[in-house]
């Protein structure tokens, strides 16, 4: 991600943060992100729920024997468990397998889910006439399941839910008629549901919370607080991979080490204050020269600065760099004061090999930029390897 998309993602954050999210829904595109980062943590206990309900389910004619079921319920509900029940469940298994279907894993678990609740309610209302009594509970347990471990959006879940409960209600109601005692089944049942309503709700706002500090955290952790660049071991570290993945890919790379000339004098005539407006000021003229997705631009303290190009031609690459220094001799200090605002560049350019390590480069590019500066400063020395 390129340093100008960074800065957005982070004010995306703060601003989704400090807009709240009580109706569980994050401005996009950061719902999207949160949606697949929510649905991939659950992955796998989703496929565990999968599985043991397969099996669970497989296992109903062997309890319905144990149990010593009417023959006529084993005949009558053998369409429902092969017709409705375990398709159900293997359609959701292979969606949440299959990475590329695992996009639609929402939907199939929602219909998953309604297709179990409405057989076990034809199991039991088949299971009343003949005086078999099919656990209501069941309907529970699937609603607690897919809140709780299945980890499915609450707003994904919640009108599929709702017409479990309805139907469940009207299927005690118009089909199984229990006596008036088992309807303390029906109300238990009823607020079984409502907790599972109130706790996954619960569980996904906190998810997301957590979710949006993670990025926030994450992002002051890799970034220089003053400019919002990377900070030294963020660079360090990009600069590594990117080195590797040139390595890999045979492409160039370049590393410029950038220091502001006569800073201290600007500090001195100006202030502290105005001395990180300048900072400010060049990290934003860096971060515009560094938005393909494996360039970077970091602080590594000071006035100093590390920018990296990947899979640029040399001569490019000594282009932008003067272009980036006369940019800021023309525009000066970027309207914080009038300045004559410099900076020396020390480049170099490379095809590294698999062994190769950033910080041999950015030493030599260091020592590049020490020449510039004997050199009498506001220029570009480069060396191409």
């Amino acid at each position: 991600m390129a340093g100008a998309d960074r800065m957005n993602d982070v004010k995306a954050l703060r601003a989704q943060r400090a807009r709240g999210y009580r109706l569980l829904r994050f401005a996009s595109p950061l719902e999207s992100r949160f949606c697949e980062d929510y649905r991939e943590s659950g992955r796998g206990f989703r496929l565990a729920l999968l599985c043991l309900g397969l099996l669970t389910v497989l296992g109903t004619p062997l309890y319905n024997d144990l149990l010593n079921a009417p023959e006529g319920f084993q005949r009558l509900t053998v369409p429902v468990l092969y017709g409705l029940q375990v398709p159900a469940f293997v359609i959701a298994i292979a969606v949440t397998a299959v990475p590329a279907w695992r996009r639609y894993a929402d939907i199939a678990l929602v219909g998953s889910a309604l297709l179990l609740a409405f057989g076990f309610l034809a199991e039991r209302a088949i299971g009343a006439v003949y005086g078999f009594d099919i656990p209501l509970e069941f309907i529970g347990v699937l609603v607690v399941a897919v809140f709780f471990i299945a980890r499915l959006r609450f707003r994904a879940f919640l009108p599929a839910a709702l017409l479990m409960t309805a139907i469940m209600v009207a299927n005690e109601a118009l089909l199984v008629v229990p006596e008036s005692d088992e309807w303390y089944r029906v109300m238990a049942m009823l607020l079984l549901v409502a907790v599972a309503f109130v706790g996954g709700y619960s569980q996904e706002y906190l998810a997301r919370s957590v979710w949006l500090e993670r990025g926030i955290l994450e992002h002051l952790s890799m970034h220089d607080d003053l400019t919002g660049v990377l900070n030294r071991r963020a660079a360090l570290e990009t600069i590594d991979r990117g080195l590797r993945h040139a390595a890999r890919e045979g492409a160039r790379y370049g590393i410029a080490m950038i220091d502001l000339d006569h800073f201290k004098d600007y500090n001195d005539a100006y202030g502290h204050a105005r001395g990180d407006d300048f900072l400010k000021h060049l990290a934003d003229l860096l971060r515009g020269a560094a938005r393909r997705p494996q360039d970077c631009v970091g602080r590594l303290g000071g006035e100093e600065f590390v920018l990296a190009w990947y899979d640029a031609d040399p001569a490019e690459m000594v282009y932008r760099a003067e272009s980036l220094r006369r940019e800021l001799e023309l525009g000066g200090s970027g309207g914080v004061e009038p300045w004559s605002a410099t900076m020396s560049v020390g480049l170099v350019t490379l095809c590294p090999r698999p062994d190769t390590r950033p910080e041999p480069v950015i030493e030599a590019a260091d020592g590049l930029l020490y020449r510039a500066k004997d050199a009498g400063r506001n220029r570009v020395i480069v060396e191409h390897w």
